[in-house]
């Protein structure tokens, strides 16, 4: 079985978990052999944040438009890392977006239209890089490659599973931080992303700051089969990695539209 089966098929299930109920994922136990995740107390969600000027950025183009986005090296180190140095090497240009669920996210980064082809700098998984202050809200990017704890070139755009006042209050009846519930109420997102365990949430390393209409695009693009397959073939084309500061001197082709 191809690993982009295994992707897809995961998060479809993991997102039909989070619309029936939150008590699944701040559960006591996930096994026997998990402990519960204990968040932090003092949660600073800054994500959404203007970038600082001397904060990373990449800058996507692809098949649909323009999309840029902060990363966030200090809180996933490892993570960012393979992502710019891969955007460097050109290992990004000309790979696929290659799969979407309707209005929830997109998954690129794969060699493969069917999302099988996968990198790492150092040719081994990435261990999960778990930040209690980055959520899975609209527009947030994170890594993946397996349920299991670890990651590779392949990464997904969250866009937005419906957090109700119903939902959100669930959330805080089963322990999740007020300042993340009450972020991805007002914002949107997917919850069920963030995990409630270090090993198998997945790594948020960037949030989307210029393009989200573009983003929203690809969650709603038409598909085929039961891993939700663009139709279309979808692409990026390039990745540039620079500093916020420099890319403010790069006119945005969102603004043309």
């Amino acid at each position: 079985m191809g690993k982009k089966l295994t992707v897809a098929t995961a998060l479809k299930f993991l997102l039909i978990a989070v619309l029936l109920t939150v008590v699944i994922m701040f559960a006591k136990s996930c096994s026997e052999m998990m402990e519960p995740y204990v968040f932090s107390e003092n949660i600073e969600i800054f994500q959404l944040d203007e970038p600082s000027d001397d904060d990373t950025v990449a800058i996507l183009d692809t098949t649909l438009g323009e999309i840029r986005m902060v990363l966030f090296p200090e809180q996933a180190p490892k993570t960012v890392e393979n992502f710019v140095t891969l955007a460097k090497e050109g290992y990004y240009n000309g790979t696929y977006f290659f799969s979407s669920e309707p209005g929830v996210y997109a998954i690129a980064g794969s060699e493969k239209h069917d999302g099988s082809g996968a990198k790492t700098v150092t040719d081994k998984r990435i261990p999960n890089e778990y930040d209690d202050n980055l959520w899975p809200l609209k527009g947030s990017v994170l890594s993946i490659g397996d349920r299991n704890g670890y990651s590779d070139s392949r990464f997904f755009f969250a866009w937005d599973a419906g957090v109700t006042d119903e939902l959100y209050e669930q959330m805080i009846a089963n322990g999740y931080p007020e300042a993340a519930a009450k972020a991805l109420l007002e914002n949107g997102g997917v919850p069920a992303l963030k995990g409630t365990d270090k090993t198998v949430g997945y790594t948020v390393f960037a949030q989307v700051y210029d393009g989200l209409d573009i983003v929203e695009k690809y969650t709603n693009v038409e598909t085929s089969g039961e891993n939700g397959t663009p139709v279309e073939e979808l692409k990026i084309n390039s990745v540039q990695i620079m500093t916020y500061e420099q890319s403010r001197d790069i006119p945005s082709a969102n603004d043309n539209n």
